[in-house]
């Protein structure tokens, strides 16, 4: 076998121990991961559902009062919206559950045995090609001189064999080289997957928001303040404003009582 066959049979090997030791336990590692994850969603879920119940609680007690029920509206509005928000949401890490993390553990499990199998079949059939090669040109050798019609016959069985391995390798390889490309590719198209559904959440939280929020930000903004009553000036001011015969009549009422004290002291 050329230097040439044996680099691909040693790549051939190698991409099914690779799929064996590294893909295929780091899939499982990532399963691990992707469930502790989902775990950690559904807490945060439950945290907020829990959250905004408590706020249409705020929201049901304005409704009853006499200054604050357009707020008591919006604010059960936006429970009922972000409710409906966490639903959609947590749909979309079902289904990361469900069709990926759940189709990823599935798999590792089997193609665990399935790559085995394949790379045990390619080495018993590699080394069944290469025993046939060796006879070929151990009765080669054997022929010795004046049997050059049996030597040529065998030369040729040895090429066809030979060739018939090298053709062999290149096929195992090109299959190895295809089950670690779809691997790649289920990994690669599945997370594509749920990009998508979270694209179709947030597009959808958007068109939602965006209706709603104008209307919000409008019944929450700051009431006009009522006007505010002029600081009331001083009597002295006050008074020089009064009509002529009012302020008159103030003055005779002091000058009155100023005389009232003046007889007093004088009687006395």
């Amino acid at each position: 076998m050329s230097r040439s066959a044996d680099q691909v049979y040693q790549a051939t090997l190698n991409t099914y121990t690779e799929i064996l030791e590294q893909f295929n336990p780091r899939m499982q590692n990532l399963v691990v991961l992707g469930n502790n994850f989902f775990h950690a969603f559904r807490v945060l879920m439950k945290a907020a559902n829990s959250y905004f119940v408590a706020v249409g609680r705020f929201g049901d007690m304005a409704l009853h009062t006499s200054t604050s029920q357009i707020l008591g509206q919006v604010l059960m509005q936006m429970t009922d919206t972000q409710r409906l928000l966490n639903s959609d949401l947590e749909v979309v890490f079902q289904r990361f559950h469900e069709e990926l993390l759940q189709q990823m553990e599935e798999n590792a499990k089997l193609d665990m045995d399935y790559i085995a199998d394949s790379k045990y079949r390619f080495e018993m059939e590699h080394r069944k090609r290469r025993e046939e090669l060796e006879r070929a040109g151990a009765e080669l050798r054997r022929g010795g001189v004046g049997k050059s019609h049996h030597n040529r016959e065998t030369q040729e069985i040895m090429n066809r064999l030979e060739a018939g391995v090298d053709s062999f390798l290149m096929s195992s390889h090109r299959q190895a080289q295809a089950e670690e490309r779809r691997r790649y590719r289920f990994l690669a198209e599945k997370h594509s997957h749920f990009s998508q559904h979270l694209l179709g959440f947030h597009s959808k939280a958007r068109d939602i928001l965006n209706k709603k929020l104008p209307g919000w930000k409008e019944q929450t903004s700051p009431s006009p303040a009522p006007p505010i009553n002029p600081r009331p000036q001083s009597l002295g001011k006050t008074f020089a404003k009064e009509e002529p015969s009012l302020r008159h009549g103030f003055a005779s009422s002091t000058q009155f009582l100023t005389r009232t004290d003046a007889d007093r002291k004088s009687t006395r």
